[in-house]
C-alpha cells in the first residue's frame, strides 16, 4: 500500500512542479515514472500479465494468436532487439501514459492539471497494467482526439484505424463525429459536406457495425447479470449536481483550445463523461462490457481537473469531499483488497 501511495505523492509533486514552471518536459518525468512501474513490473504483478508473456511467447516461438495485428507487429518488431517480454510492457506503458499525459497537459488552462493527473493515477493505474491492448487503442484515439476538433479528420480517422489494430472496440471513437454537429455555424464548408455525407450513410454504417458488433462481441451478451454499482450511480448523480450547482456549461474565459472556445471544450467534455457512464454501466448486466466506455471515462478526468480550476473555493471544499469518496476510496479499497492483481508491487528482476 505503501508503495503505490508513495509513487502517487511523487506524481502529485512533479504535476504541481509542471504546473508551477509550466514546463513541458516536466510531464515527460511524470510518464516516465509511470512508464517504468508499469513496465518493470514482475510476472505476478497484474491479473493479465501472464497471459501477455505468454502471447509475448506465441509470437517468439510462431504459434497462432488470435489477437489484433498491431499489438503482434509491435511484438514481431521488439522482438527484433530482445526476448524480453519486458520490453512489451515498457514499450505499451509509454504508449498508454505519455500519450494520455500528453492530451491532458492540453486542458492546463482550463482544467486543473494535478487534480487530472491524481485521477488519472488512483482510478487508470493499476487496471491499465491488466487490460493491456485497450489501453493502448484508447489512449491512442484519445490523443488523437485534438486532429478531430482541429478540423484533421483524415488524420483523427488513421489514428483510430491505428487504434483498432491494438483493440476493435477502439472503432467507438468514430462516433465523436457526432460533437461537430454543435459546432456546425463554424465549420467550412467542406467539413459540413464531408460530415452530411456522413450522417446520410450513418443507417447503412450503423447496421454493418451493428452485424459486426455481434459477430465479434456476441458471446459477450450471452449471459445476463444483475449486479448494479452503487459508485457508479453516485458518480453519474455527483457530475450532473455539480455541473448544475456550479453551472460549468457557462464557464469562459476566452481559453481557446485547439482554435475551440473553453465554452464549447467544457459542454462536449461533460456529455462525453455522461455518456461515458450510462456505457460503463452496460458492464453491470453483461460481463466485460463496461470497457466500452473506456474512451469516453478518459473525460472524467477533465470532468474533475475543471471543478478544482473554474469554480469558487466554496464548492471545492465540497467537491473534496466528493473526491475523497468516489475517487480516493475506491484507490485505496482496491489496494487493501488487491483488486486489480497488483498488490503487493514486485519489480521483473
Amino acid at each position: 500500500m505503501l508503495f503505490y501511495i508513495s509513487l502517487y505523492l511523487i506524481c502529485l509533486f512533479l504535476s504541481i512542479l509542471a504546473v508551477k514552471t509550466n514546463n513541458k518536459y516536466v510531464i515527460y518525468i511524470i510518464s516516465a515514472v509511470l512508464v517504468f512501474i508499469a513496465g518493470c513490473r514482475g510476472s505476478q504483478v497484474g491479473i493479465d500479465t501472464e497471459n501477455y508473456i505468454k502471447i509475448w511467447n506465441d509470437v517468439l516461438y510462431g504459434r497462432p494468436t488470435f489477437i489484433e495485428p498491431g499489438f503482434t507487429f509491435m511484438i514481431f518488431v521488439l522482438q527484433k532487439i530482445t526476448n524480453n517480454p519486458v520490453a512489451m510492457f515498457i514499450t505499451s506503458s509509454i504508449i498508454i501514459y505519455q500519450l494520455i499525459i500528453l492530451r491532458l497537459w492540453d486542458y492546463r488552462k482550463l482544467a486543473y492539471f494535478p487534480m487530472m493527473v491524481t485521477v488519472l493515477y488512483m482510478s487508470h493505474f493499476m487496471i491499465s497494467m491488466n487490460i493491456l491492448r485497450q489501453y493502448c487503442a484508447v489512449a491512442i484515439v484519445f490523443y488523437f482526439i485534438k486532429y478531430l476538433f482541429r478540423g484533421k479528420y483524415l488524420l483523427y480517422i488513421c489514428g483510430v484505424l491505428l487504434a483498432s489494430t491494438f483493440h476493435l472496440s477502439s472503432l467507438i471513437g468514430f462516433s465523436l463525429f457526432a460533437l461537430e454537429i454543435f459546432r456546425w455555424n463554424d465549420l467550412t464548408k467542406c467539413h459540413k459536406m464531408i460530415l452530411g455525407f456522413g450522417i446520410i450513410i450513418s443507417p447503412l454504417v450503423f447496421v454493418v457495425a451493428l452485424n459486426f458488433a455481434i459477430n465479434e462481441f456476441g458471446n459477450y451478451f450471452a449471459t445476463v447479470k444483475s449486479n448494479f454499482g452503487f459508485m457508479t450511480l453516485a458518480k453519474l448523480m455527483f457530475i450532473l449536481i455539480a455541473t448544475f450547482s456550479s453551472k460549468l456549461p457557462n464557464k469562459s474565459n476566452g481559453f481557446l483550445i485547439n482554435t475551440l472556445s473553453s465554452n464549447y471544450v467544457i459542454k462536449s467534455t461533460i456529455s462525453l463523461t455522461v455518456i461515458g457512464f450510462f456505457l460503463i454501466s452496460i458492464g453491470y448486466f453483461f460481463a466485460f462490457m463496461d470497457r466500452i466506455g473506456l474512451l469516453f471515462s478518459f473525460y472524467e478526468i477533465i470532468f474533475w481537473g475543471f471543478l478544482f480550476k473554474l469554480t469558487i473555493r466554496r464548492n471545492r471544499i465540497l467537491y473534496f469531499g466528493a473526491f475523497l469518496i468516489l475517487i480516493v476510496f475506491p484507490f485505496l479499497s482496491t489496494i487493501l483488497n488487491n483488486g486489480q492483481g497488483t498488490v503487493p508491487y514486485v519489480f521483473c528482476w
